[in-house]
């Protein structure tokens, strides 16, 4: 874009010193005057209305190009189905967080969420409600998170919320949040939802895929204790 304005400038302005150096608008009087026959300065207006038409297309194209590398940009970062970000924006985005912890000591925590019996709700209504139950839940999720947390679909039924600058007690209570609005909100089929949810807090030398194995042996660990559960470390709430 910088390069393009540049070299526009550049030329307009060479092209004033050159009309300038020959006296182009006399000339074209001149002419004119001359070969009235010809109709020359007729051209005139057609030139500037050409240069306005052409200018509005640039416009258009340009607007509409911008359009597109938005919807590019969107797609490439969010999950088509649920509209939440997806894995590859996750994982970058708990990379950046990881950084920012090495300058700052800043903590951040994640939630790792499964949806209790999902396999059972595509086989008594069918996919198609399978995947309005999935954009129900991940719309409460988006409706319960704070600004600064990213919600990612993980996988199927899982879900990742990454929470900035939150411990293991902020982390908790984000999670029975979550808990209280799925069971305050009927599901498509008029039927309730309820998820498992393992948490794990960053610490100190920890990579993402630790973090995010502790946050699945805890998943794991709320599931076996009966599901519709929070684990985080030794706590244990139903």
């Amino acid at each position: 874009m910088i390069i393009d304005i540049t070299c526009i400038i550049a030329f307009n302005i060479t092209a004033f010193f050159f009309f300038a150096h020959i006296d182009f608008l006399e000339t074209l009087i001149e002419f004119t005057q001359q070969y009235e026959d010809y109709e020359v300065d007729e051209f005139i207006p057609l030139f500037f209305t050409l240069s306005l038409s052409l200018a509005i297309f640039a416009e258009r194209r340009r607007r509409e190009a911008v359009s597109l590398k938005e919807k590019y940009l969107f797609a490439s970062c969010h999950d088509h189905l649920t509209g939440l970000y997806n894995r590859l924006y996750l994982i970058n985005t708990a990379e950046t967080e990881i950084e920012r912890h090495q300058r700052t000591g800043s903590l951040f925590s994640i939630l790792l969420i499964d949806i209790d019996k999902f396999k059972k709700i595509n086989d008594l209504y069918g996919h198609h409600i399978g995947d309005l139950v999935l954009q129900e839940f991940s719309l409460i999720l988006q409706e319960t998170i704070r600004k600064i947390d990213v919600a990612a679909r993980w996988g199927g039924e899982e879900f990742i919320i990454l929470c900035r600058d939150t411990d293991h007690t902020g982390a908790i209570t984000l999670a029975q949040k979550i808990q209280t609005n799925l069971a305050e909100h009927t599901f498509t089929g008029n039927q309730s939802v309820t998820a498992s949810i393992g948490i794990a807090a960053f610490e100190k030398n920890t990579s993402f895929s630790t973090l995010i194995e502790a946050a699945d042996l805890r998943l794991y660990q709320a599931k076996a204790a009966g599901r519709n559960r929070i684990v985080a470390q030794s706590y244990n709430a139903s």
